[in-house]
């Protein structure tokens, strides 16, 4: 069975290549941030809940602390919440940065022209709301840097599962075949499956896996589409018909 070549996948690897280069850099990226996030988020959790540690103004300095983290780490969900509302629609990143900046906001106006800004605030984690405190003495600081670097790490999960999904499938494709006997003035010449260029001609026997996607110009055979599909049973293909690359013949 002879075929030629299709751009589809000839075009496609090294654009596959550079997203993949993309995800990882994103990835790395994300996981500095993350660390980072955590840190401060730790800190200021800590400071706002243990008496014993609030020294005079922590909470000016909770606020520096949460203001990096607000703009600079929930940046990537405040930017999504932007695009989409151009668009006229809502996501989870909506969601969350209605969330955190509800209680940003409000810290940031009980402590600028309520009670929580005066030198010696106190604070303490308290099971029911308000507990000794009034309303204009609420601050929730930790809350918006713990949703943020909870919401991160979550971020970064996904990402790094995505690319571990990729690298499994670029894994799976490198199974095809290495090279591909090619018809050039009527002669077979194997090269380098990486190197075929659309609209080649090349030669596939019984047995042997389909170097690239390509369109069946002669002859016909029963491909197993195993690997791609999941069906057991070899498809049938005859002159005109589409093949995919490493399906095998």
């Amino acid at each position: 069975m002879s075929a030629e070549a299709r751009p589809d996948e000839v075009e496609g690897a090294s654009s596959s290549d550079a997203r993949d280069d993309a995800r990882e850099r994103s990835a790395a990226q994300l996981r500095f941030t993350v660390i980072w996030c955590a840190i401060i988020s730790l800190a200021v959790m800590l400071v706002s809940m243990i008496p014993a540690w609030q020294f005079l103004n922590w909470q000016w300095a909770a606020l520096a602390a949460t203001t990096l983290v607000f703009f600079a780490g929930g940046a990537v969900f405040h930017r999504n919440t932007l695009i989409n509302l151009r668009h006229g629609t809502t996501t989870m990143d909506t969601l969350i940065t209605l969330g955190t900046s509800a209680a940003y906001l409000w810290s940031v106006w009980a402590l600028f022209f309520g009670n929580a800004g005066e030198p010696g605030m106190r604070m303490e984690m308290s099971l029911l709301p308000g507990g000794a405190h009034s309303a204009m003495d609420q601050i929730y600081l930790e809350t918006v840097c713990v949703v943020i670097t909870f919401l991160l790490l979550g971020r970064w999960f996904e990402v790094r599962a995505k690319g571990r999904s990729s690298q499994a499938l670029r894994d799976l494709l490198s199974m095809g075949a290495k090279d591909a006997a090619v018809l050039k003035d009527g002669a077979e010449v194997r090269i380098p499956a990486d190197q075929l260029a659309v609209g080649d001609r090349f030669v596939v026997r019984p047995g042997e896996k389909i170097p690239t996607d390509g369109r069946v110009i002669s002859g016909c055979s029963a491909v197993d589409e195993s690997m791609l599909t999941g069906e057991s049973v070899p498809v049938e293909v005859a002159e005109g018909d589409d093949v995919t690359g490493r399906a095998a013949r």
